[in-house]
C-alpha cells in the first residue's frame, strides 16, 4: 500500500486574491523557525498512532515552502526518518516560487532528498503577474526555469489561464515561453474565483476559456505532454505521484496548518485536519494528549468517519477526474454490489447525455466533455437519500 506525507509551509511573499489555500505573509511574528518547531513536535507527539511506517512521497506544499528554507525542510525530513521507513520513497516534492531559491539553495534541496520541484509560474506576462497580485517578474520566473533546465532536476510548472483582461493569444505567448524549457510536468488551472470577487471581472468569455483548455492542450503536446489528470500533462513516467495517490484513495498524513489527512480507517475511511491559524496549530500541537487513535485527539468539529455516500462520491470523484477512469470492479471491491449498482444507473444517465462513456472497464469523461467535468461531479455527488 502507498503512503504519502503532506507538510503545509503556510509563508508567502504575497497573499494573492485569487488563492484560498491557509496563507500568512512571510513577516509573520512567528518565525519560520518557530513554526518548525511546532511541525516537529507534531511528529513526534502523534507519529506513533500512524498506521502507515513506510513512505512512498513527500510533498511540501503552501504558501511558499521555498521560503522556509534548506535547513528548516532538512529538519522536517530528518524528523520524519526518525520514525518512518524512507528506504522505498519515490518522490519529495517541494513548491517554490519564481525568484525565491538560489543555485546554492536548489543544490542543497537537492543534498537533503528532495527530488521534484513545483514552480508556481502562473503566466510570463507583466502585467498579468500584476493584475493577479503576483510579486515576482518575468525575469525572476526565466532565471528560476533556466537553473532547474541547467541541473537537469524534475520539475512541474503551473499555469493560470482565463485570467482578466487575459486573451487567447496572450496564453499562446505563456505555452510559447514555458515550452521552450521543456518542462517534464505542467498543470494548467482554470482561474476559479466566486463571482463577487474583484477578478471575476474581465474575464473571457466562457466559449474562449473552452478555447483555451484545449489549446494548452494542443501545445504541450509538441513537448510530449499528455492529460493524465483534468488539469495535469506530463512525460510519459513523469506524472506527479504524490498527487495520484489522492486519486487512487491511498491515505496520507498532512502536518502543520490546516493540513489534511485520510486514513483508511473505519468501514470506509477517516478524514481529519488541524485548526487553520498558526496560533490554534501551535497550541494544538502542544497540547496533544497522545490517544491510541489519533481522531481520538482531535476536536469533533476537525474528522470525520465517512459516511457510504461521502466514501461514494470521493471514489467517483477522484476516479473520473483521471484519464485512466473509474474501474466499476474496483469500486465493488471497496464499496459493495449495491454502490456498483448505483453508481451504473448514474453514470448510464450521464453516457446518454455524452458526459460519460465506457471504454473496456473504465468509464471515462469523454475529451469533447472535459470542460464540463464540475458538472459530471455535480451530478455523482451521493447524498444519504440516494443510497
Amino acid at each position: 500500500m502507498k503512503f504519502g506525507i503532506y507538510v503545509h509551509i503556510p509563508y508567502c511573499l504575497q497573499q494573492c486574491p485569487y488563492c484560498d489555500f491557509a496563507t500568512v505573509r512571510s513577516d509573520h511574528p512567528v518565525t519560520r523557525e518557530d513554526y518548525t518547531h511546532s511541525v516537529l513536535q507534531e511528529i513526534r507527539s502523534r507519529n506513533r498512532v500512524v498506521p502507515y511506517k513506510k513512505v512512498s512521497t513527500l510533498y511540501f506544499g503552501g504558501g511558499t515552502p521555498s521560503l522556509a528554507g534548506p535547513k528548516n525542510i532538512a529538519a522536517v525530513i530528518q524528523e520524519l526518518k526518525r520514525y518512518f521507513d524512507f528506504s522505498a520513497i519515490e518522490e519529495v516534492t517541494l513548491e517554490i516560487n519564481p525568484g525565491t531559491v538560489s543555485e546554492p539553495e536548489l543544490l542543497e534541496y537537492l543534498d537533503i532528498g528532495v527530488t521534484r520541484f513545483s514552480v508556481g509560474v502562473q503566466t510570463f506576462n507583466s502585467e498579468l503577474l500584476k493584475k493577479i497580485g503576483r510579486e515576482h517578474s518575468e525575469q525572476s520566473t526565466h532565471q528560476t526555469l533556466a537553473l532547474l533546465k541547467s541541473k537537469n532536476v524534475l520539475y512541474t510548472a503551473d499555469i493560470l489561464f482565463a485570467l482578466p483582461h487575459q486573451s487567447l493569444k496572450d496564453l499562446d505567448q505563456d505555452l510559447n515561453e514555458i515550452i521552450q524549457y521543456k518542462p517534464q510536468h505542467i498543470s494548467g488551472y482554470c482561474l476559479t474565483v466566486p463571482d463577487k470577487n474583484p477578478m471575476s471581472a474581465y474575464r473571457p468569455s466562457e466559449d474562449v476559456q473552452v478555447q483555451m483548455f484545449y489549446h494548452l492542450e494542443e501545445r504541450l503536446k509538441e513537448i510530449g505532454l499528455t492529460r493524465y489528470e483534468v488539469s495535469n500533462y506530463a512525460l510519459p513516467g513523469k506524472e506527479s505521484r504524490h498527487n495520484s495517490l489522492y486519486w487512487n484513495d491511498s491515505p496520507y498524513w498532512g502536518l502543520g496548518m490546516s493540513a489534511h489527512s485520510y486514513f483508511l480507517e473505519g468501514p470506509y475511511g477517516t478524514r481529519f485536519w488541524n485548526p487553520p491559524s498558526i496560533a490554534a496549530y501551535t497550541k494544538q500541537v502542544q497540547s496533544y494528549p497522545g490517544k491510541n487513535r489519533i481522531t481520538e485527539s482531535f476536536p469533533k468539529e476537525q474528522f470525520e468517519d465517512l459516511t457510504l455516500s461521502q466514501a461514494l462520491t470521493d471514489f467517483c470523484h477522484t476516479r473520473l477526474r483521471t484519464t485512466r477512469g473509474l474501474n466499476i470492479n474496483e469500486l465493488t471491491l471497496k464499496l459493495g454490489h449495491s454502490a456498483e449498482n448505483i453508481v451504473l444507473n448514474y453514470l448510464k444517465r450521464l453516457e446518454a447525455r455524452s458526459l460519460a462513456k465506457l471504454e473496456g472497464d473504465f468509464w471515462k469523461i469523454p475529451h469533447k466533455a472535459l470542460v464540463m467535468s464540475e458538472q459530471v461531479f455535480q451530478e455523482m455527488t451521493f447524498l444519504p437519500s440516494d443510497l
